[in-house]
């Protein structure tokens, strides 16, 4: 039961401080109103009836951390108040390439989060990886005493800057045979081609006798390359020989990833960049 606030209005003489007893429960939390001789003395809260979002909308880019969401438990009157007890509010969107998160940084995904016995309000933060649109945002209690959810719509943007590499190429490699043009491209993280804003190299991936070029014809071996400030490609050649791994051993979300065959078996190329 939430701790009762005692208010004291001295309405005629000296005011009198009345110690405030329960006078009815909803939901677990205590109310009282009386009137005795010259004191009006109340809790001053009503039950809590709903959550609510009390920061402000925001527009923020895919891939990116949110500002702080806070959510607030308050009574009719829109007066935040402490529910008394802990409760679960579980954390939902309307799309599903996001999550919610515990910290600034969008390190620690949460599904759900506890509200304190004491405390009115709790903040989390959102992260929509790919998807560009306008989507909701609902905080509701588990299990329900009756809450009315908390809603807000949050839109989220096309990336400015690049955070992956996509990469194409021929879908068939012969062994011992100079390929066809593989194309490593910075994008951003709705997979749009993205320049680059310096230098950025980019680290071409094999194993056994695998080698890599950078002009067709392969004549001169390379073990990375170049997508240049302001542009947003770079085109390698691949000559296979043999023991090349079949599926990439290293993978994170900006790591770009083409599947082919040899001689009908299936390979995967990696290629990878520290930039991102």
């Amino acid at each position: 039961m939430a701790t009762p606030k005692n208010i004291v209005i001295n309405i005629a003489g000296a005011p009198t401080v009345r110690a405030v007893t329960a006078g009815g429960t909803m939901n677990g939390d205590a109310y009282e109103t009386a009137t005795s001789g010259n004191v009006v003395w109340t809790t001053g809260l009503g039950p809590p009836t709903k959550l609510v979002v009390t920061t402000s909308g925001q527009s923020i880019p895919t891939d990116s951390c949110s500002g702080v969401i806070t959510v607030e438990l308050q009574d009719e009157a829109g007066t935040a108040v402490v529910p008394g007890v802990a409760r679960t509010l579980i954390l939902t969107t309307s799309s599903t390439a996001a999550t919610y998160y515990s910290d600034s940084g969008c390190t620690s995904a949460i599904s759900s989060i506890s509200l304190g016995a004491a405390s009115t309000s709790v903040s989390v933060y959102y992260k929509n990886v790919t998807t560009t649109g306008t989507f909701g945002m609902t905080i509701d209690e588990t299990p329900s005493v009756g809450l009315t959810a908390a809603t807000q719509n949050i839109t989220i943007t096309a990336s400015t800057a690049a955070v992956k590499l996509l990469l194409t190429g021929p879908g068939t490699v012969t062994t011992a045979t100079c390929s066809g043009p593989f194309t490593a491209t910075s994008a951003n993280s709705s997979d749009v081609p993205t320049n680059v804003t310096a230098d950025t190299t980019v680290n071409l991936t094999s194993a056994g006798k695998a080698t890599f070029y950078t002009a067709a014809g392969c004549g001169t071996a390379t073990s990375s390359v170049v997508i240049s400030n302001g542009t947003n490609n770079k085109t390698f050649y691949y000559i296979h020989g043999s023991g090349i791994m079949k599926l990439c051993k290293h993978r994170k979300s900006s790591t770009g990833k083409h599947p082919f065959t040899i001689s009908g078996a299936n390979y995967e190329m990696c290629v990878d960049t520290t930039s991102f």
